[in-house]
Formats: structure tokens, C-alpha cells, sequence
């Protein structure tokens, strides 16, 4: 914003839900407040978040959108292994075990399936 400001003529920026106007006195002064609560919520927000997973954790449960490759959810959303990925992912590692690179496993993989990333793997 100052960079704005300190062009010739200035350019001075409008939040209009804020009724904000750079060029104005407390303009600056707003903005560094708004921008401090925004950090706080983020951050507040980022913690709430982060316990919530720990909590999960001791509880021993998982959770995300999807079910990684190799695994499905059942009807109480528990993950069980889909045995024939499940299969696909032990011929994964006996390859990387065996010497392969990972650029060079999962290629039958990668030409089946479009978006198939052998990072969903691990």
C-alpha cells in the first residue's frame, strides 16, 4: 500500500466493506489493524484445527475425504483394505525394495489410471 501511495500521483485503494480508503489518515492505521485480526483469526483458526486432529489421533481415528489407495470405507466410515489395490501397493514396495526408483514403479499403474501419483501410496 505505501508503494501505491508513494507513486506520483498516488494511487489510493477503496475497501468498501470496510470503508477503508488508503489515502485517508487512518487509512493506514485501519489497515494494520484489520490485517492483525485477520492473522489472529488465521492463526486461532490454524490451532483449532490442529488440536482437532490430535484429538482424533489419541482416539485412534482418521479421517480425510477420500480413502487413500489401497483402502475403502465401510458403511461406518472405518477404513478396510480393498484387497485388489491392496495388491497392486505390495507389488509397489517389493519393486522399491527390489531397487526401482519411484519414477520407475507404478508406470502399469499410471497408464490405467489418469491420476494415478505414486504419493498417494505412502
Amino acid at each position: 500500500m505505501r508503494m501505491l501511495k508513494a507513486l506520483k500521483p498516488p494511487v489510493e485503494v477503496v475497501f468498501q466493506k470496510e470503508n477503508i480508503r488508503t489515502l485517508d489518515e487512518d487509512g493506514e492505521v485501519m489497515l494494520t489493524v484489520y490485517s492483525g485480526l485477520a492473522q489472529e483469526e488465521s492463526r486461532s483458526l490454524a490451532e483449532s484445527v490442529a488440536w482437532g486432529k490430535r484429538r482424533l489421533a489419541e482416539r485412534g481415528q482418521f479421517k480425510t475425504k477420500y480413502a487413500r489407495y489401497g483402502y475403502d470405507y465401510d458403511e461406518d466410515e472405518n477404513l478396510v483394505i480393498n484387497p485388489e489395490q491392496a495388491e497392486v501397493i505390495r507389488r509397489i514396495y517389493r519393486e522399491l525394495l527390489a531397487g526401482k526408483t519411484t519414477s520407475g514403479t507404478g508406470g502399469q499403474e499410471s497408464r490405467l489410471h489418469r491420476n494415478w501419483k505414486l504419493l498417494i501410496v505412502a
